[in-house]
């Protein structure tokens, strides 16, 4: 099957790398020159077993379906859509351990970020819709424990917990 092609003339490719522990990630890659080079746009799913699928363009939109090679779990797919911009913002300072984050909707399109960058330090983004904003510092002392839970009340206002350290190491 031919790789798809967007209504914007870009090509897509998917694969699975299977891993050691029998699971399966799932990549997406882009070519904005007819096919010259790639840029992967990150890993978008992790099966449970060896995976596959297709990728196909239709309708404005490019679509991954895909499952697993094993029994009990649903087939799933997604999509995006052609005018949304590639994968390509990144946050400059990083995600500890791409874990360390608290995300709410700001009820606008939009989302606010709260995560300790990989210097350890809590910071803010805002996304407002295509894209994140500049880092805010939120000022709390470095450690590698810190965990943020950002919260929205109906007011709009923004509430922000976090653990913060009484003693080293403990």
């Amino acid at each position: 099957q031919p790789l798809p092609i967007d209504g914007q003339g870009r090509l897509w490719g998917q694969s699975f790398r299977n891993r050691a522990d029998g699971r399966s990630d799932m990549h997406v890659a882009v070519s904005t020159n007819g096919g010259a080079s790639f840029q992967q746009q990150g890993t978008k799913a992790i099966t449970p077993a060896r995976g596959g699928g297709i990728l196909f363009a239709t309708g404005g939109k490019v679509v991954m379906l895909w499952d697993a090679h094993d029994a009990g779990t649903p087939a799933r797919f997604m999509w995006r859509d052609d005018a949304w911009p590639l994968w390509q913002n990144r946050l400059s300072d990083g995600i500890y351990h791409g874990a360390a984050l608290s995300l709410v909707r700001d009820g606008e399109g939009g989302a606010h970020l709260v995560y300790k960058n990989e210097a350890d330090v809590l910071r803010h983004r805002h996304f407002d819709g295509t894209g994140f904003g500049p880092a805010a510092a939120i000022p709390a002392a470095a450690d590698w424990a810190l965990q943020p839970a950002l919260t929205r009340m109906d007011s709009g206002e923004l509430v922000l917990f976090y653990n913060h350290v009484l003693e080293a190491n403990r």
